[in-house]
C-alpha cells in the first residue's frame, strides 16, 4: 500500500499514512481528531539520468 502525507489544520501537525484510496475521508489528526486534508506529494519516479538517446529516453531523432 502507498504512503500519503496528511496535514491538520487545528494544531498544524503532518504525518504519513499507509492507507487505501477509499480511506482517505476516514482519517482524522493524530494528536486532535480533527478532520485532515490530504497534501499533494511528489510522484516515486524512477532515477532518469537526463533524457538522451543513449538511456532510451530520447524526443529526437533515432540514430
Amino acid at each position: 500500500m502507498p504512503v500519503y502525507s496528511f496535514y491538520c489544520e487545528k494544531c498544524s501537525k503532518e504525518f504519513e499514512i499507509i492507507t487505501v484510496r477509499a480511506e482517505w475521508k476516514d482519517i482524522r489528526c493524530r494528536t486532535c481528531g480533527s478532520k485532515v486534508k490530504k497534501l499533494m506529494d511528489a510522484p516515486g519516479m524512477i532515477d532518469i539520468k537526463g533524457y538522451n538517446a543513449g538511456n532510451g529516453y530520447s524526443k529526437g531523432v533515432e540514430k
